[in-house]
């Protein structure tokens, strides 16, 4: 295999191992039938956008307060019963649990995933890096990655220094050994990049990327990622 100069794969896990949105809003609407179901008058008119809404809300209004995603996502369902005119914080949490049970039942990996990684981890230290609370064995995909640095765990975010610090650390190599791959350009990219690392942008929706930006290795597929590191029989 060529001297490239990697060791360690690091991947961002909402939107480049597992399909996020599909799977939130899915769960989202077996809570609102819930929801309906229990409050039919006052929730008969809510939507899975307003739920976001409110999820949204709850995350702007503790800005800057070291919180989980669990957390957040009761406090979403707060505001969503308080936005009907409901007070009932045992409601919101049978919500939030019943919500995360659907979530991590019906998670959707991504197909182009578990075959990638089932090659790359032959040849290199793989790890899981997420602000949210994707953990891999919740995803059926704990014996693929040899470490994970999940942001709240650290009482970080994942825009911080200290997240990537804490990657590279863990990854037990200099920053310029370290590959991180992700699909957003703000949240994964370019905070990687300012690290040291090197990066590959997963453009799944294959959109233009806006303009003046630094080039940036562009992958449509992980099928493509071996092939890019010029794995033998890739």
């Amino acid at each position: 295999m060529p001297d490239h100069g990697i060791q360690v794969i690091t991947f961002d896990a909402d939107g480049t191992i597992w399909d996020v949105q599909t799977t939130m809003r899915q769960a989202l609407a077996a809570s609102l039938a819930d929801l309906q179901e229990r409050f039919p008058d006052e929730a008969g008119n809510l939507s899975v956008n307003d739920l976001i809404d409110h999820r949204q809300e709850a995350e702007a209004a503790f800005s800057g307060q070291s919180m989980t995603m669990e957390s957040l996502r009761f406090a979403g369902f707060v505001r969503t019963l308080d936005a009907i005119g409901i007070r009932d914080e045992s409601a919101a949490r049978d919500l939030a649990r019943t919500y995360l049970e659907r979530r991590f039942a019906n998670a959707r990996v991504f197909d182009d995933a578990p075959p990638t990684l089932d090659i790359l981890q032959q040849h290199f230290k793989l790890g899981l890096l997420t602000s949210g609370n994707s953990y891999p064995d919740r995803l059926g995909l704990g014996d693929r990655f040899d470490f994970t640095v999940i942001a709240q765990e650290h009482g970080v975010r994942k825009l911080d220094p200290a997240f990537y610090e804490l990657a590279v650390q863990m990854a037990g190599t200099d920053p310029a050994r370290i590959l991180h791959v992700g699909d957003s350009l703000d949240n994964d990219v370019r905070p990687a990049r300012r690290a040291g690392m090197q990066v590959v942008w997963l453009n799944r929706k294959g959109i233009d990327p806006p303009s003046g930006r630094q080039a940036v290795a562009t992958l449509y597929s992980l099928r493509e990622l071996p092939a890019f590191l010029s794995i033998p029989g890739a």
